[in-house]
């Protein structure tokens, strides 16, 4: 008698994201990917830091059924995907419950009448800014350089963010997708890193976005 298949493993919704995080150590630091596309940065990450909890976001369900079930192959107790819109799940999250986001390549939405449609403008940053505990780091690339210029120019005006030299923070940090097409493409990819700071006061000496 053959033992019955195994039920293909799904993504979690935003709902359930939301049981995992009421339950889980929150003694472990919590690392959040948005946009992981095959979940190359997320199960590397995962591999390398076991220790750290990860969720990761993907909103098309081809994408988010294909990484969960690469985390259940390869026995991961450490990350999950969530099939969820970035916007609506960053709103929902407990206020200072991550110690890092990850935001790699999203889609720059490069004609302005898109421009609404990208990823940090209002209130995204704000909602952001809640999750992230104090002394958090926000990692950000892009192909895109308009698209760099104006989450520098946002964030620089958020006086819950400062920007920080992206190399130092950036360096033990395993590439994501699309950061290693773009590279072995050519294509220049445009790195940020800012810090969530509690108050203005600590904003001196930032960084500018040239």
């Amino acid at each position: 008698m053959t033992d019955a298949p195994t039920a293909d493993p799904a993504p979690l919704s935003l709902d359930d994201a939301l049981d995992l995080l009421a339950t889980r150590d929150a003694s472990r630091p919590l690392e959040l990917e948005i946009g992981c596309g095959k979940g190359r940065f997320l199960i590397e990450a995962a591999r390398r830091w076991p220790e750290r909890d990860f969720l990761a976001l993907e909103l098309a369900g081809s994408l988010a059924y294909l990484v969960a079930r690469r985390l259940r192959r390869q026995g991961f107790t450490n990350a999950w995907v969530v099939r969820a819109d970035a916007r609506e799940f960053v709103a929902s999250l407990p206020a200072d419950c991550l110690d890092r986001c990850h935001v790699y390549c999203p889609d720059p939405w490069p004609k302005r009448r898109h421009h609404r449609n990208r990823l940090f403008t209002p209130p995204f940053p704000d909602h952001l800014a809640a999750a992230l505990a104090p002394g958090a780091d926000l990692i950000f690339t892009t192909d895109h350089d308009p698209y760099f210029r104006d989450v520098c120019a946002r964030l620089a005006g958020h006086e819950s963010f400062v920007r920080l030299t992206p190399e130092e923070r950036m360096a033990e940090l395993p590439s994501g997708g699309f950061d290693r097409i773009f590279e072995e493409a050519g294509v220049p990819v445009f790195p940020g890193c800012w810090q969530r700071v509690s108050n203005a006061t600590s904003r001196s000496g930032s960084p500018d976005c040239s």
